[in-house]
């Protein structure tokens, strides 16, 4: 939340390029399809190295936090669209505590949407522990219903 309200007011991907981050498959090459993307077995590692680095590079040579955060943010963005395309399908769920962050969440919707992907996300429901909690009653109620029809 603090590198959410870090953002500066301004477009944070027009002031911050993302970092690079390297998105690969399993790094035993056990199970690889030898392809450009991946099958549902595969493991994707994605190594956070360069970006930690970067950050602390940033950091220790006075980046603000602004766009040290908008930098993050545009880098957690462009590592989901690489993951997306190495998964290769179109539909893509956002879900999770993170996609509370209306930044994150937005520009993966646009970054997803110009790649071709279809981007579902939560309008009603809260991607948190809310959604977690809401998913439980629907599988209790699913579990009561077959046990007293």
């Amino acid at each position: 939340m603090e590198l959410e309200f870090a953002l500066p007011e301004s477009a944070a991907e027009e002031i911050a390029l993302p970092y690079r981050l390297e998105v690969a498959k399993n790094p035993q090459g056990e199970g690889t399809s030898g392809g450009g993307t991946v099958t549902p077995d595969e493991l994707i590692v994605i190594d956070w190295e360069p970006l930690i680095l970067a950050v602390l590079n940033g950091v220790q040579t006075g980046k603000s936090a602004g766009v040290l955060s908008a930098a993050f943010h545009n880098t957690l963005v462009e590592t989901l669209v690489a993951v997306a395309k190495r998964v290769s399908l179109e539909r893509v769920v956002l879900t999770g505590g993170c996609f509370q962050n209306k930044y994150l969440t937005e520009r993966a919707i646009e970054r997803l949407r110009s790649e071709g992907f279809r981007p579902y996300w939560h309008q009603r429901v809260p991607p948190n522990d809310g959604g977690i909690a809401l998913g439980q009653i629907v599988a209790a109620a699913g579990v009561l219903l077959r046990s007293n029809p």
